[in-house]
C-alpha cells in the first residue's frame, strides 16, 4: 500500500468523515510500518513486488480522490485538488470516473474546468456520452451561463448524440436563470419534434423562466398546455406560476391558483402562500395578505419570518400601519423573532400613516431585541415619519443616534432631515444639515441641494438660495426639470433674470458650444452667486438713443430661447417647466423692446406721413399702452403672490393678456394664455380673441389661424359680437 496524494499531506479535510477516507488514512498510517519487503518496495529496492505495490498505491490515491469528489460536503478547494490529482497522474480511465469528476466540478460552479475536461475527453478519449454533456450543461445551469448551455446542445447534435429529457430540462433551467424566457419556451417547443416527451420538470423550468421575466400570461399558457398533454403539475409548477403572477401584481389570479391547488390534490406549502402574499404586496393589498397569513395557520402551514415580512411589506405599501404592527406582534406571540426587514417595513408603514410616535417606539424596541439592530433603512423610515408630521427636532435627534449605534447616515437620511426642517420653516437648521453632509463625507445629491434651496426660498432668502444653486452647479451634478424650474423661479424672485441664460447654458453640450460662440470669458454661476453677463453679451444694433441696457437684456432672453429650442424632447413635466421659462423670456423681451418700439414709432412719424395702419400703431404706442402692459404684468405677479386665490389671478391674467395683445406684445400675450391654461384657469373667449387679433396685427397668420379655430370650436353658434368679429377675422 502506498501513500495518499502528495497534495493531501494530512488527508483531505472533507474526507475524514467518510468511510473511504478513514480507510485510506488508516492505510496511510499502517503503510509506514510493515515488513522489510514493503519498505524496500517503497524505497525502490529490489524485489519482485515493486510493480504491484505501485499499482496498489495508484489505486489507493484514486479511491481517496474519488471519495472527496463523491462527498457533497467537500469544499471547493479539496474538489479542485482531487480533480487535479486524478488528471495529472492519469488515474481517470473509465467513463464512470469522468462522470464523477464532471458532476463534482459542476456542483461547485466550475464551469470552465468541466468544459476543459470535456474537451480533453474529445481529444484523448474516452469519447464523451450524453451523461457527460448533461453534467457540463448542469454546470452552466448553476452558473446561469445559458449561451454555453445552448452551444453544448448544438455540439451534442453535431456529434450524433441526441439530447435527452435531462439535457433539455437542464438547459431550460439555465435559460430561466439567465433571464431568457423566450429561449426557454422555444427549447420546450423543440422537445416534441425531437421525439423527447416533456415532463413536469420541463414545464416547471419553462414556467419559472416566465416568472423571472414577469410574463404571467405565458406562464398561464404553459400551465394550460400541461393539462392538455396530460402532464399533471406539482407544487413546484404551481408555485412558479403563482410567482409569475406575483411579479406582475396579479393578486386575484394568484389567489385563484392558490385555491385551485387543493382541487388538484396539491397542498399549498409555505412557498405557495408567500408567493401569493408577494402578489398582494405588489398590488398594495395589505388586507388580503393578512388574510392569507391567517389562512396558513388554518391549513396547518407554519409561517416563517419571510411570510410575515411579506405580509408586513404588503401592509406598508398599502399604508395600513395597524395591520403591519398587528402582524409584527403576532410574530412575537408565536415565538418568531422579527428580523430587521420586518421591523423596517413596519416603521415604513407607520411613516406612510403619519404615525411618527409609533415609528420611534418601534425603533426603540429594535434596540431591546437581541439580534435585531436597526440599519440605515430603519432610521430613514423613522426620520421620514417625523418629517411628514413636522417633527423636525425628533428628525434631527435621530442623526447623531445613528452614529452612536455605528450606522452611517446616507444621503437619504440627511435629505429627510433637511426636508423636515424646511417644511417647518427652519432654514438655518436645513443649511446646518447640508454642511454636515460634507463633514461626514457624504456626497450631497441634487435632492439635497434642492431641499436646502427650497427651505430658503420659502423664507424669501433669495440671495442664499442663489448661492446654494451656485454650489449645486459647481458640484457638477446633472440638473433635472425640477431643479431647472426651481432655479428659474429663484432668478425671477431675486431679479437676476440674466441667470436663466447661464442656467440653460449648462443643460446640454450643444448649448454650451453655442454659448462659447456667442459669449467668451464668462465664468458661469459659481459659489459666489450669479455671473455678470453684461460684459460677455454682444451688443445689438440700436435704432437710436442709448440702448445698451436694452441690448444686454435682449441677448439674455434671446439666448435663453435659442437654448430652449435646441433642447431634446422631454417629458411632460419638463415641457411645462420649459414653457414657463419661455413665457418669462417673452415677457423680458417685451420689456427690452418697449423703448426700441417707441423710438421706431417716433422716427416713423418724423420721416414720412404714416399710412392708416401705421397711424393706428403709432397712436397705440404713443397713447401709453406700451407702459400699460407692464403695469398689467406687475398686477398679475401681485395677484399670484396674494392670498386671494385663483379669482384675482384669473382677472389679472385676462387684463394682462389684453394689455399685451393691444400693445403689440403678441408673444407675451400668447405665453400668458398658454400659462393660464396649464395652471387650470379658463382665459375665456375674450382672451383668445385678443391674442388672435394681436397675432394677426403682427402678421403671425398661422398662429392667429390656430387660435381662431379654437374659438370657433369652443364657442360654435355663439351670437356674441366678438365671436362674430372673430369669424370675419378668420376669413381674412
Amino acid at each position: 500500500p502506498g501513500r495518499l496524494a502528495p497534495s493531501f499531506p494530512n488527508g483531505p479535510r472533507c474526507v475524514r468523515s467518510s468511510k473511504v477516507g478513514r480507510a485510506a488514512m488508516q492505510q496511510q498510517r499502517t503503510g509506514r510500518g510493515g515488513s522489510q519487503h514493503q519498505q524496500q518496495s517503497r524505497r525502490g529496492g529490489r524485489g519482485g513486488g515493486g510493480g504491484g505495490a505501485a499499482r496498489a498505491g495508484d489505486r489507493s490515491r484514486k479511491l481517496a480522490a474519488l471519495a472527496v469528489l463523491k462527498d457533497r460536503s467537500s469544499c471547493s478547494e479539496d474538489v479542485a485538488a482531487a480533480a487535479d490529482e486524478l488528471e495529472a497522474q492519469g488515474l481517470l480511465s473509465s467513463p464512470q470516473d469522468y462522470t464523477i469528476v464532471l458532476s463534482a466540478l459542476a456542483r461547485r460552479r466550475m464551469g470552465n474546468r468541466t468544459l476543459a475536461l470535456l474537451d480533453s475527453m474529445s481529444r484523448h478519449g474516452p469519447a464523451p456520452n450524453v451523461i457527460h454533456f448533461n453534467a457540463v450543461i448542469s454546470a452552466c445551469e448553476v452558473a446561469a451561463d445559458w449561451e454555453r448551455a445552448l452551444s453544448l446542445l448544438d455540439r451534442m447534435r453535431a456529434l450524433g448524440l441526441p439530447p435527452d429529457t435531462i439535457s433539455y430540462n437542464t438547459a431550460i433551467s439555465a435559460f430561466a436563470k439567465g433571464g431568457q424566457w423566450q429561449v426557454a419556451i422555444e427549447m420546450l417547443c423543440q422537445m416534441m419534434p425531437a421525439a423527447v416527451v416533456p415532463n413536469v420538470v420541463s414545464f416547471s423550468a419553462a414556467i419559472d423562466a416566465c416568472a423571472r421575466g414577469g410574463e404571467w400570461e405565458q406562464a398561464m399558457v404553459l400551465l394550460g398546455c400541461m393539462q392538455s398533454l396530460g402532464v399533471p403539475p406539482n407544487n413546484v409548477t404551481m408555485n412558479s406560476t403563482i410567482a409569475a403572477c406575483a411579479q406582475s401584481g396579479q393578486w386575484e389570479l394568484a389567489i385563484v391558483l392558490l385555491e385551485g391547488m387543493e382541487h388538484m390534490y396539491l397542498w399549498p406549502d409555505n412557498v405557495s402562500y408567500t408567493a401569493a402574499m408577494r402578489a398582494c404586496a405588489r398590488a398594495s393589498r395589505g388586507a388580503e395578505a393578512l388574510a392569507l397569513l391567517q389562512r396558513m395557520w388554518q391549513m396547518g402551514v407554519q409561517p416563517d419570518p419571510v411570510s410575515y415580512s411579506t405580509a408586513i411589506s404588503a401592509c406598508e405599501k398599502a399604508g395600513e400601519w395597524a395591520g403591519a404592527l398587528a402582524a409584527l406582534e403576532e410574530m412575537r406571540q408565536v415565538r418568531l423573532l422579527p428580523d430587521v426587514v420586518c421591523c423596517s417595513a413596519a416603521i415604513s408603514a407607520c411613516e406612510k400613516g403619519s404615525q411618527w410616535n409609533r415609528a420611534l417606539d418601534l425603533l426603540d424596541l429594535m434596540l431591546l431585541w437581541d439580534g435585531v439592530a436597526p440599519n440605515a433603512f430603519s432610521f430613514n423610515a423613522a426620520i421620514s415619519a417625523c418629517e411628514k408630521c413636522g417633527k423636525w427636532q425628533q428628525a434631527l435627534r435621530l442623526l447623531p443616534s445613528m452614529q452612536e449605534l455605528g450606522v452611517a447616515p446616507d444621503a437619504v437620511s440627511f435629505n429627510s432631515a433637511m426636508k423636515a426642517c424646511g417644511e417647518s420653516g427652519q432654514w438655518a437648521q436645513a443649511l446646518m444639515v447640508l454642511r454636515g453632509m460634507a463633514a461626514l463625507r457624504v456626497d450631497a445629491t441634487v435632492v439635497s441641494f434642492s431641499t436646502a434651496i427650497g427651505a430658503c426660498e420659502k423664507q424669501g432668502l433669495w440671495a442664499i438660495a442663489l448661492e446654494l444653486f451656485g454650489d449645486l452647479l459647481a458640484a457638477g451634478l446633472p440638473l433635472d426639470p425640477i431643479c431647472l424650474g426651481l432655479g428659474v423661479r429663484i432668478c425671477e424672485q431675486a431679479g437676476e433674470w440674466e441667470a436663466a441664460g447661464a442656467l440653460l447654458d449648462g443643460l446640454s453640450q450643444e448649448s454650451a458650444t453655442s454659448s462659447r460662440s456667442m459669449a467668451t470669458g464668462g465664468e458661469g454661476i459659481g459659489n459666489g452667486g450669479v455671473r455678470d453677463t453684461h460684459a460677455s453679451m454682444p451688443a445689438v444694433p440700436s435704432s437710436g438713443g442709448d440702448s445698451g441696457s436694452d441690448a444686454r437684456q435682449f441677448w439674455g432672453w434671446e439666448f435663453a430661447l435659442q437654448v430652449l429650442a435646441r433642447q431634446p424632447a422631454r417629458s411632460r413635466g419638463s415641457a411645462a417647466v420649459a414653457q414657463r421659462v419661455r413665457a418669462w423670456c417673452y415677457a423680458q423681451r417685451g420689456q427690452a423692446q418697449a423703448g426700441a418700439d417707441a423710438g421706431q414709432a417716433d422716427s416713423a412719424r418724423t420721416k414720412a406721413p404714416p399710412s392708416a395702419e401705421e397711424d393706428v400703431r403709432s397712436e397705440s404706442a404713443s397713447s401709453g399702452r406700451a407702459r400699460g402692459w407692464e403695469e398689467a404684468l406687475q398686477l398679475l405677479a401681485s395677484a399670484r403672490r396674494g392670498p386671494g386665490g385663483a379669482a384675482p389671478e384669473l382677472g389679472a391674467g385676462r387684463e394682462a393678456i389684453r394689455a399685451c395683445a393691444r400693445a403689440g406684445r403678441w408673444a407675451s400675450s400668447l405665453a400668458l394664455l398658454e400659462e393660464m391654461c396649464e395652471r387650470g384657469l379658463e382665459p375665456g373667449r375674450e382672451a383668445w380673441i385678443d391674442v388672435a387679433e394681436g397675432c394677426y396685427a403682427a402678421e403671425q397668420y398661422e398662429l392667429s389661424l390656430s387660435l381662431l379655430e379654437v374659438v370657433q370650436e369652443s364657442y360654435a353658434g355663439d351670437a356674441h359680437p366678438r365671436t362674430q368679429s372673430s369669424v370675419e377675422l378668420l376669413r381674412k
